[in-house]
């Protein structure tokens, strides 16, 4: 009776193995930082307008194009847009004579915002070099 079998003798060691777990955790910090700046190229850079003084150069009678959007439509420069695709050709017409391609943008309330977005982009890509959101004025037969 003083001896003890060879399976009695050894104790079950009841410890968590954390090694799995922290490759998991490293794993998934990696792909974080290697996913991050991907998204952040991908997001629309809009910087607010701000009043900078003209250099001498510039000429003075080049003016920003205007981009109104409504519930009802767009406008540009209070011409009537009918389709994205017009916008797109307008855009790039005007832009193109421009020196320094200026796009001022500005919506109603209620307009959803992917329509923003769907004109930001649109601008972007006719050649604005420069985009703006600015608050619309308040029509005066409106309250």
């Amino acid at each position: 009776m003083g001896k003890l079998r060879p399976s009695e003798e050894e104790e079950t060691l009841a410890e968590v193995n954390v090694i799995p777990l922290a490759d998991v955790c490293l794993t998934l910090v990696i792909i974080i930082m290697v996913i991050s700046p991907m998204i952040l190229q991908s997001m629309i850079q809009v910087q607010p307008s701000q009043a900078v003084s003209a250099p001498a150069k510039a000429r003075p009678n080049e003016k920003p194009i205007f981009i109104d959007i409504t519930p009802a439509g767009t406008t540009v420069n209070n011409q009537r847009i009918s389709d994205e695709y017009e916008l797109y050709r307008v855009l790039q017409k005007n832009l193109s004579l421009m020196r320094e391609p200026t796009v001022l943008i500005s919506s109603k309330e209620d307009v959803r915002y992917q329509n923003v977005v769907r004109v930001l982009d649109i601008a972007k890509q006719s050649g604005a070099k420069s985009l703006s959101l600015v608050p619309r004025r308040k029509d005066k037969g409106s309250s």
